[in-house]
């Protein structure tokens, strides 16, 4: 809801247009902007549906719907239109121009993938540092245009701040942004990082398997110090889309291409990561970017500057073909098409020589990943001949420029189409998993089994540990079962750390974290724990059987303590939690000295309500006591606004505790974040700045056309 064209795409699927509309609606866009962009520089209709075929078809874009990462292809689908709406504002520097980039910044930046967001914004300050030194074939003499580009960029800003103002404030609470220098660990920022020999898959996309099972290069991730190679797919762009590419590097006479080529080459070099020094560069002293992780993601700035320049070189081949010049450009046109297919032999060739081949991972699947070679480097080769040959043909006169045109982009999308499609569905005999699911198995997936249905019978408050390959599922939550387990791309930092390094074997961390019962598909003999329920569980797309123990020193979701400690030093804290001793009833600690307080047995606590962003407790105290809750400290926006006075106090490293004066007490623990609400200021205000900008320009430019 805080992403404008959500409104448009609901209105449609509540007419019954099926949800994934959404995707294909930003796939479209993606394309139009690389279009629109090829049509601003003078290229043809066809050459620039080229362009833009090739970057809604590139697998990247694939990959990201398919594996799950929906925002990451949709903010880039923004990508295109805002390095046009530079251009269009520097060629004619309007407040109508001004409110378009805007918009376009500020609907990319709703978009709130903010890795793929700040990627292109340094896209766009490289375009606007290349614009300044007179890159662009229409020179700008107007120095106002960076004014309006400035302007513009923190309108765009503005519109999303109901996202990125919480964002911010969040950041140095999570894992990206607590730890070390402010951000997320080099090691850990740099796994998945490209590398060079990796290139081989531009030109065959099976080089290093095709992900999965049969993958063996070098892009994966680091954890507890060994490598893991892993990755769900090549980064391939086609095999016309690179030679075409190279054409319009090389061959096409406009400076813009420039921009595209510097473009592709400093995006390709960052994405080596760990590889090669400039993303250390980057890392150390560029604001925010130490927030992120998976340097490979850089390419797809590589890749849509290669559709531009693919664009760009077959419009430059068609004018060959065109003028019909003997000889000299069809060479040019036969030297890059041979070097490309040299450069495909040779890797194919050089593969006996790789020492990792059939080492990292999976040697058994040799026999595989050498049929899958052989049949990507024989297509490849076979698409450079009949491309060659159809230049050929057309400048005979055979074919008119039109059709050729249109040939080269119908063999494209089959040479894109059949990689998607590896990627979308892969077969049988791939070793690699189709993430498409059948509607009855997403059905079965949101019903209830038999431990879903048997915990739903108990309406208390409570939390389950969920052991082994169950820890990273997150299924529960779609049946309001909370569990202290779980997968998050950005977890909270102090319980990320809690978990790590002291764990769960602590009787103690499991009691103040409100654990009552533990899923397990294995036994557990431990006397803490009594087995109450055996049933079916649906996991990994089948029903296994799952045991449910009960945790027999279960404590409730808010407690009083009779001890408190002050113990201020992050070390300490976690060596405490890990003590086997540690009893969050004597053992409790928080970051200051203890006020006085008086524990009592008779004191009580009812939660009345729950709900994520609100608690109403019903409180009876004899005399002064200090309550815990067993809930994540933030301390960004969480207040008990049923009394103002009282303070919410960072308990046992994790969770919350208020002192509670004796008495009878109705106390409402609230989420009342001021940043939301004053980001909803902000974007509500600079859309409407950039609507009236967008409007008034459109009239003042009617009334001078009327005059």
């Amino acid at each position: 809801d805080y992403y404008f064209p959500n409104f448009f795409i609901n209105m449609l699927t509540s007419l019954g247009l099926p949800g994934f509309w959404g995707y294909i609606f930003h796939f479209i866009l993606a394309g139009m902007g690389v279009f629109s962009i090829l049509r601003k520089l003078g290229i043809s209709g066809y050459c620039a549906l080229f362009g833009g075929l090739t970057f809604a078809l590139m697998p990247y874009l694939i990959t990201m719907v398919v594996h799950g990462h929906g925002s990451q292809m949709m903010t880039t689908a923004w990508l295109p239109w805002v390095i046009w709406a530079i251009l269009r504002l520097y060629d004619e520097t309007s407040i109508k121009n001004l409110g378009i980039l805007g918009l376009i910044v500020g609907l990319q930046m709703q978009r709130s993938h903010v890795q793929i967001a700040y990627y292109s914004w340094m896209a766009a300050g490289l375009l606007i540092i290349m614009l300044l030194c007179r890159i662009h074939d229409k020179p700008s003499k107007n120095p106002k245009w960076m004014i309006y580009a400035s302007f513009a960029f923190i309108l765009g800003l503005c519109m999303a701040m109901w996202i990125y103002l919480p964002a911010m404030n969040y950041t140095p609470y999570s894992i990206r942004g607590a730890g070390s220098g402010g951000g997320t660990g080099f090691e850990y920022a740099t796994n998945w990082s490209f590398s060079v020999s990796e290139m081989a898959t531009f030109f065959i996309p099976s080089y290093y398997g095709f992900g999965g099972a049969t993958y063996w290069g070098s892009v994966g991730v680091v954890s507890n110090g060994v490598f893991h190679p892993f990755t769900d797919y090549p980064n391939y762009m086609g095999i016309i889309v690179l030679a075409l590419a190279v054409i319009g590097a090389l061959f096409y006479k406009g400076k813009i291409k420039w921009y595209f080529i510097t473009t592709a080459f400093l995006a390709l070099i960052i994405s080596f990561g760990k590889n090669f020094f400039l993303y250390k560069i980057f890392y150390d002293y560029f604001p925010y970017f130490n927030k992120f992780r998976v340097p490979s993601m850089f390419l797809i700035l590589t890749q849509f500057s290669v559709c531009i320049l693919s664009g760009l070189g077959l419009d430059v081949a068609i004018k060959w073909v065109q003028q019909n010049k003997a000889g000299e450009s069809l060479k040019k046109l036969s030297w890059v098409l041979a070097i490309i297919v040299i450069i495909i032999l040779g890797l194919k060739f050089s593969l006996g020589n790789d020492p990792n081949f059939g080492t990292r991972s999976h040697p058994a699947l040799n026999a595989l990943r050498m049929d899958m070679i052989n049949s990507d480097m024989m297509t490849s080769v076979l698409l450079m001949i009949v491309v060659g040959a159809l230049f050929y043909i057309s400048r005979l006169g055979w074919i008119t420029p039109q059709g050729l045109a249109g040939i080269v982009i119908a063999l494209s999308i089959v040479d894109m189409a059949r990689v998607d499609r590896m990627i979308i569905e892969p077969e049988r005999d791939s070793y690699r998993q189709s993430t498409m699911i059948k509607q009855s198995m997403k059905s079965i997936y949101l019903n209830e089994d038999e431990i879903i249905r048997f915990l739903q019978k108990d309406t208390t408050l409570y939390r389950i540990l969920p052991l082994g390959s169950l820890a990273n599922e997150n299924r529960w939550s779609a049946f309001h079962i909370a569990s202290i387990e779980g997968y998050h791309p950005a977890k909270i930092f102090n319980y990320n750390q809690v978990k790590d390094e002291v764990g769960w074997n602590s009787l103690g961390v499991l009691q103040m974290l409100n654990v009552k019962y533990i899923i397990s598909m294995e036994d557990l003999p431990h006397p803490a724990f009594e087995i109450i329920f055996s049933g079916k569980l649906f996991h990994q797309g089948k029903y296994q059987k799952a045991n449910v123990y009960q945790y027999k020193y279960f404590m409730p979701r808010a407690f009083f303590v009779e001890k408190l400690r002050n113990i201020s030093k992050n070390d300490f804290q976690l060596q405490t939690l890990r003590n086997s001793s540690f009893n969050p009833i004597t053992s409790s600690f928080i970051e200051h000295d203890p006020l006085n307080f008086e524990y009592s047995t008779d004191a009580k606590v009812v939660i009345v309500n729950w709900t994520p962003d609100k608690i109403d407790f019903q409180l009876d105290v004899p005399s002064r006591q200090f309550m815990v809750l067993s809930e994540i400290y933030y301390p960004e926006g969480w207040k008990i606004t049923s009394h103002p006075d009282w303070e919410i106090h960072p308990v046992n490293t994790i969770l919350r505790g208020t002192y509670i004066p004796s008495g009878s007490h109705r106390m409402v623990m609230e989420f009342v974040p001021e940043d939301i609400y004053y980001g909803s200021i902000l974007a509500w205000g600079s859309t409407a700045v950039i609507i009236m900008l967008i409007l008034s320009g459109i009239f003042f430019q009617r009334k001078n056309d009327a005059d």
